[in-house]
């Protein structure tokens, strides 16, 4: 994963037009990312982790909050200062290769809101 060294501010424009801010997390946000997972429908636990449940929201929040290295880093996508979707990656067994792993709770904003 790239560092950016300029410190400025990184959006993503969404599909229906929205932007979301794009930012690397870190232990202050376990509980962003343990909130996102408990959110999550019954169907997006079956079909993103083959029926894993909200049980283990801690343990996923731990994996993803962990320090980056290894491989390892996670970003969220911020919508409104609400943790709206997460992207990870691991290194796998194969050189040059990784894992990725994504969760997103569906959001619906609000037409009226203000920009980020």
């Amino acid at each position: 994963m790239t560092e950016s060294v300029s410190g400025a501010r990184v959006f993503a424009l969404l599909t229906d037009g929205t932007q979301v801010e794009i930012r690397r997390l870190g232990e202050a946000d376990r509980a962003a990312v343990r909130d996102l997972h408990r959110g999550l429908s019954e169907e997006s636990l079956h079909l993103r982790f083959f029926g894993l449940n909200r049980a283990v929201s801690e343990q996923v929040a731990d994996r993803v909050c962990r320090t980056d290295g290894d491989g390892h880093a996670a970003l969220g996508a911020w919508l409104r200062g609400g943790l709206v979707g997460v992207a990870e990656y691991e290194p796998s067994d194969a050189p040059g290769e990784a894992e990725c792993r994504r969760r997103a709770r569906a959001v619906m904003p609000e037409p009226s809101a203000p920009p980020p």
